[in-house]
């Protein structure tokens, strides 16, 4: 029940106003469009995975994994944290558009020529000769990249959900399509690099073309330098995250070799990169809503509660579940050559529990104009990561999740205790996140219960 106005005529801190329900509203479209494309999408995006997996060796995606920390991460370099940035901005120019827009492409450009260059010490670095060659076909992905973030920086702040949602789409059925023809084809590993750099140059043909935009033949460093400010802090924050959710697998391919990094690697694509969507796309959603609300950290409480009650309704229970028919699932979808790969997925499962929950917290913190907190929080996890592996690889993959996941574990509570009390404390979590347990705790008594009946009385 909503609260009326108040004795002198002004909207009750309930009340339903105009501005409320365009807020919700705008939220609502956003979750909707992001859970109906990532439902979709990552159908498409397990099939493909599961096809590659007949075709490819353990090997294969090792390889491709351990470079992708590198690539991954020049990537973010290129896109220079400037969505945040643009998103964040009450107007913006088409001409400081256009800086920023040749600004990444030129960056983009550079670091391809690097990675190009430095390929053959990585590959010294992993000791396996096969990664200069594979590094050099993925670092293609750093031309598109980085030019990608201004369009869809430009529909983020038009609140256009439904192009991004069906950008999203769009890009994981062009990768998988380009990825499972050349694996049929017989093209190896090369399969994966396909599966990786198409969707880069999918998203910004699509962003653009939804955007309606088109650069102009200008530069500013003037203009240039008004966004760096913010951007400079938003992209360390980035960097660290993703350097975070990779360096693993680098360090596990130097630990134990790309063979055994190519079963963890399988385990993270199935895992992690799904969460990261949803959680990007929740987070877009937030920061979108928050940029429009700027001076009003009630209402950001609010919005920003509702997002992560959603993002743990549509997360937690594919996660859980997930965890909980690994086995079967692996075996059944990719075979034998793949079981291996089951112990170290179901604790990464509850890793991506605990990493969408630091996720939230560093979009909230980025958005309520801390984004040096994420980055700190990141670097510290960063530095830890190295000899935690170190430690645990001689015991297997097992121990490397177990220890990542507590390392994860404890990095969450610091970004818990930093969170801008102004707009979102602790305290607001438990309230936030109280339905979603409670309905995960059923889910998981319901599956116990039958997975209980079936051992006493077994199906016929």
């Amino acid at each position: 029940m909503t609260e009326g106005p108040t004795p002198d005529g002004e909207p009750g801190p309930g009340a339903a106003t105009p501005a409320r329900r365009r807020r919700l509203s705008h939220t609502s479209r956003g979750i909707a469009w992001g859970a109906a494309s990532q439902g979709s999408g990552q159908l498409v995006r397990l099939a493909v995975l599961f096809v590659l997996a007949r075709q490819l060796t353990p090997r294969d995606f090792g390889l491709v994994a351990a470079c992708m920390v590198v690539t991954e991460t020049a990537s973010r370099i290129a896109a220079l944290g400037l969505l945040p940035a643009i998103t964040a901005r009450k107007t913006v120019t088409d001409h400081e558009l256009s800086t920023l827009f040749w600004t990444s492409a030129g960056i983009g450009a550079a670091l391809w020529g690097a990675v190009w260059l430095a390929a053959d010490a990585f590959a010294a670095f992993v000791e396996d000769p096969a990664s200069a060659s594979i590094l050099r076909q993925l670092a293609f992905v750093f031309l598109p990249a980085g030019s990608s973030a201004i369009p869809i920086a430009i529909l983020t702040r038009r609140l256009d959900f439904r192009s991004l949602a069906l950008g999203d789409l769009v890009c994981m059925v062009g990768g998988g399509l380009a990825g499972v023809g050349l694996a049929l084809a017989g093209a190896g590993v090369e399969a994966l690099v396909a599966y990786t750099v198409a969707p880069a140059l999918l998203r910004l043909v699509w962003a653009l073309f939804r955007a309606r935009w088109r650069p102009r033949l200008h530069f500013s460093l003037t203009e240039l330098r008004s966004f760096l400010a913010f951007g400079s802090a938003s992209l360390g924050a980035e960097l660290t995250g993703i350097i975070g959710s990779r360096l693993d697998l680098l360090l596990i391919a130097r630990a134990v070799g790309t063979a055994s990094a190519g079963y963890y690697s399988f385990a993270v694509r199935l895992i992690e990169g799904p969460r990261m969507r949803v959680s990007a796309i929740f987070g877009r959603v937030l920061f979108a809503v928050a940029a429009r609300e700027q001076g009003r950290p009630e209402a950001f409480r609010r919005t920003a509660t509702r997002v992560l009650k959603q993002q743990a309704l549509v997360l937690w229970p594919a996660l859980l579940g997930l965890a909980m028919v690994a086995e079967d699932a692996i075996l059944t979808a990719a075979g034998e050559t793949w079981l291996p790969a089951v112990p170290p997925l179901q604790v990464i499962c509850l890793t991506a529990l605990v990493r969408s929950l630091s996720s939230f917290c560093s979009t909230v913190q980025t958005a309520s104009g801390h984004p040096r907190r994420p980055f700190w929080t990141g670097l510290l996890g960063i530095v830890a990561m190295p000899p935690v592996v170190a430690f645990c690889a001689p015991h297997g993959l097992v121990a490397v999740a177990l220890g990542i996941g507590g390392l994860s574990l404890a990095t969450l509570g610091i970004a818990i205790a930093w969170l801008p009390r102004d707009f979102v404390g602790p305290r607001d979590l438990p309230r936030a996140l109280g339905t979603p347990a409670l309905a995960n705790l059923a889910m998981l008594g319901a599956l116990w219960g039958l997975d209980a009946a079936a051992v006493v009385a077994p199906w016929p």
